[in-house]
C-alpha cells in the first residue's frame, strides 16, 4: 500500500511548489511540514487497514479501508483533504482555556464562510478556564483570512 501513496504525493508537491515533503524509512508515512509558525504540519501514513492523518496542532483523522472500494479510492479521499489542509482551503481552529489546548475543529472555508468540518477534544478541561482560540493556516494567500 506505501506504493500507491507516491503518485499522490507528487501530485501534491506539482501544486504546492513550496511543500517540504519528508518521507519515513519505508514509504509509508509522509510529512508535509509547515512553511511558517501560522501552519501546521501534516503527516499521512498507511498501515494495514487505515490510513491515518496527523497534524501537530492536535487534529488527527484516520480512514478505515473496508469502507472503500478500493485502496486508491481510499488515499483520493485522504489526499483531497491533504489538499485543502495545504492550500489553505481548510484550516484548524484551536479552543483553549487558560490559554490550554482544548478542542480542535477542522473548518472549511466555503461559499464565503468557514464552516465545521470535524472536531477532536480532550475528555477533561478546565470548564471554568478563561476561553480563548487560535486559527492556524498553511496558505499566505487565501480566500478567508484566519480569524
Amino acid at each position: 500500500m506505501s506504493n500507491l501513496i507516491k503518485p499522490f504525493v507528487e501530485g501534491l508537491i506539482s501544486d504546492a511548489q513550496q511543500a517540504n515533503v519528508v518521507w519515513n524509512e519505508g514509504c509509508s508515512e509522509v510529512l508535509f511540514r509547515k512553511l511558517n509558525d501560522s501552519g501546521f504540519d501534516v503527516t499521512v501514513g498507511v498501515d494495514s487497514g487505515s490510513v491515518y492523518l496527523f497534524t501537530d496542532r492536535g487534529y488527527n483523522n484516520h480512514w478505515h479501508l473496508e469502507y472503500f472500494s478500493s485502496e486508491e479510492q481510499a488515499l483520493e479521499t485522504v489526499f483531497e483533504q491533504v489538499r485543502k489542509l495545504l492550500n489553505g482551503h481548510m484550516r484548524i481552529r484551536e479552543l483553549r482555556s487558560n490559554n490550554k489546548p482544548y478542542k480542535w475543529v477542522l473548518e472549511v472555508f466555503h461559499a464565503g464562510k468557514w464552516r465545521n468540518e470535524a472536531m477532536s477534544s480532550l475528555l477533561f478541561w478546565n470548564w471554568f478556564g478563561k476561553r480563548s482560540h487560535h486559527c492556524y493556516l498553511n496558505s499566505t494567500s487565501q480566500p478567508g483570512a484566519a480569524e
